[in-house]
C-alpha cells in the first residue's frame, strides 16, 4: 500500500474547517480500531471515541464558517470564494453566491480567479442579483414577518416559512 500525500492535505483541511462530518471520510469507522492522538496523551479506542475526541477540540457538524463574512460579501455584491470542506459551501453554490475550492488546492483557486476575471463583464448583473437577494432574504426588513411568525408560535402560515428554509 502506497502512501498518498493528499491524505495529509485532507487531515489539515479537516482541522482548518473543524467539520465533524469530514472525520468519517478520513478515519476508519470501526470500533475495534485504536487511534493515538497528537493532541493529548493516551489512546482513543474506537470510532465513537474518536468523534468525541474531535468534539472536545471544538469540531461541529458542518464545520465552523463565519456566516457574517458571507453576508458581508453578498450585501456588497461580491462573489464568495469559500473552501469546499465547510457545510455552508453547498449553500453558497446552490444559491449562486460564489464558488468553492478545496482548502489547500492552489490550482483550483487560481482557476476560480481566472473564471471571475473572464466573467468580469457580467459582475454588475451579479451585484444586482446579490444585493436584491440580501435585502429580500437576509435583512430584518426582509425577514421580520417570517421571524415574528416563527417566534410567536404561529405556524399556521407554514407555507411562507418554507420559503425561508
Amino acid at each position: 500500500m502506497n502512501f498518498d500525500p493528499k491524505l495529509i492535505d485532507q487531515w489539515v483541511a479537516i482541522w482548518n474547517s473543524y467539520d465533524l462530518d469530514q472525520v468519517p471520510k478520513l478515519f476508519l469507522d470501526d470500533e475495534r480500531v485504536t487511534y493515538f492522538s497528537s493532541e493529548k496523551e493516551g489512546a482513543v479506542k474506537g470510532f465513537q471515541a474518536l468523534m468525541d475526541h474531535h468534539r472536545e477540540f471544538g469540531f461541529v457538524e458542518g464545520g465552523k464558517a463565519s456566516p457574517n463574512k458571507l453576508f458581508d460579501a453578498i450585501s456588497v455584491g461580491r462573489p464568495v470564494i469559500i473552501n469546499e470542506e465547510t457545510y455552508v459551501s453547498h449553500w453558497v453554490i446552490d444559491s449562486g453566491y460564489g464558488m468553492r475550492s478545496p482548502y489547500y488546492d492552489v490550482d483550483a483557486l487560481t482557476e476560480i480567479i481566472k473564471a471571475l476575471e473572464i466573467r468580469r463583464a457580467s459582475l454588475p448583473e451579479y451585484v444586482t442579483y446579490a444585493r436584491k437577494a440580501f435585502v429580500e432574504k437576509y435583512t430584518w426588513a426582509g425577514l421580520e414577518t417570517k421571524l415574528n411568525m416563527l417566534f410567536s408560535g404561529d405556524f399556521r402560515q407554514e407555507e411562507s416559512l418554507k420559503k425561508v428554509r
